[in-house]
């Protein structure tokens, strides 16, 4: 009866339904899994790792194996264009390459300077009464040049002028170019380096001078002749050199340099350092001043494979005479080796002094000057 008063009571156990993404591991079957993932994730470690150091070598040889190379440059400080100096000598000062040979000349004077390791030059350079053509090149170590042609007006009528210590001197400028036309009260100046022509008023109170440091009267000065234009404050013409074209185009200087590739008697022969077709016969004698740097030298140790510069004029036959030679620092080894086709000749002693030895087949160029980078132009008067 008991049992029928009170039956026992079943326990009820709730049925969860299976799902198919849910599966029971073992504590082995856990361990193995994160281990695979952590393999996993370590590849990828490596596999980043590994790119970007080998971007970083990739990124590091491009800067090394290109390095930025320094254009040869040239920026005079001193004198200005077109000015006016009343001292025989002047200070040439300006700003290049560091170590390169800078060349100074005019028409009458020449000088080599060096650059520091800033890239700043001066030397000195004298000048002749009236117009004075002023090149300045610089020679870089790697074989390149480059020139700036200034005109310079030496004052040498002007006596007693001295600049008060403390002072400043006051740079006058002038208007240099070639004569146009003149009538019997004006002169026409055509500049053509800036392409600009310029008439100045001429009346009797005006001092003309010629290259003679004679005076002259303006109906003597011709078509094509040289005149440099000095005005006073008030803008009137107070003074003018006047320089005979023909007499400027005998006392034109010529610069040239190269390796030195053969050596016979009183003459060398360049071939330029970079464009080697180039080849020059140079003669020197007793009056030739050779120098490295400050040093003088003697005539015997212009030797194959040194590099110089030279500076000259060209005598009735054409030929080239160094009134200076430079020899640049250091041996020309790694031009050599960069342009196999130069090949220096073995230096032979020649029974005449004007034996002239042609290095190769190759002619022999007539010196030619550098080419010119142009001043800034001049304002009108």
């Amino acid at each position: 009866m008991e049992n029928e008063i009170n039956p026992p009571v079943e326990t009820q156990k709730e049925t969860v339904p299976s799902s198919p993404f849910k599966k029971t591991l073992t504590r082995k079957q856990v361990i193995l899994s994160l281990g695979s993932v952590s393999l996993i994730f370590i590849g990828f470690l490596g596999i980043g790792f590994s790119k970007l150091s080998k971007d970083l070598v990739v990124s590091t040889n491009v800067a090394v194996s290109q390095p930025q190379k320094a254009p040869l440059g040239l920026m005079l400080e001193s004198p200005s264009a077109d000015s006016v100096v009343t001292e025989g000598t002047v200070t040439v000062r300006g700003k290049t390459l560091p170590g390169s040979s800078v060349a100074l000349f005019t028409e009458n004077s020449e000088n080599f300077v060096e650059s520091n390791t800033e890239g700043k030059f001066e030397g000195e350079i004298g000048l002749s009464g009236g117009v004075n053509t002023l090149t300045v090149t610089v020679f870089s170590k790697e074989g390149e040049e480059k020139s700036l042609v200034y005109n310079l007006v030496y004052d040498d009528q002007v006596k007693g002028v001295k600049t008060p210590p403390g002072q400043e001197k006051k740079e006058s400028k002038a208007v240099i170019g070639n004569v146009e036309k003149t009538t019997p009260n004006s002169i026409t100046i055509e500049e053509k380096k800036v392409n600009k022509k310029t008439e100045a008023i001429i009346d009797s109170s005006t001092q003309i001078i010629n290259q003679n440091k004679k005076k002259i009267k303006l109906d003597l000065v011709k078509k094509d002749d040289i005149a440099a234009v000095i005005a006073s404050e008030s803008g009137k013409v107070k003074k003018m050199y006047v320089l005979e074209a023909t007499a400027s185009a005998q006392i034109k200087r010529k610069a040239v340099s190269g390796i030195i590739t053969g050596v016979s008697g009183e003459m060398i022969t360049l071939t330029h350092q970079i464009k080697v077709d180039r080849i020059y016969q140079v003669y020197f004698n007793q009056q030739t001043i050779i120098k490295s740097k400050s040093a003088l030298l003697p005539s015997n140790e212009l030797a194959i494979g040194l590099r110089v510069a030279v500076v000259g004029d060209l005598d009735e036959n054409g030929r080239l005479v160094a009134k200076m030679i430079h020899v640049i620092p250091g041996k020309a080894t790694g031009v050599i080796s960069k342009y196999p086709t130069f090949a220096p000749l073995t230096s032979t002693p020649s029974a005449s002094p004007t034996e002239e030895a042609t290095p190769s087949s190759t002619p022999i160029l007539s010196p030619t000057p550098f080419e010119e980078i142009l001043p800034s132009a001049t304002p009108s008067l």
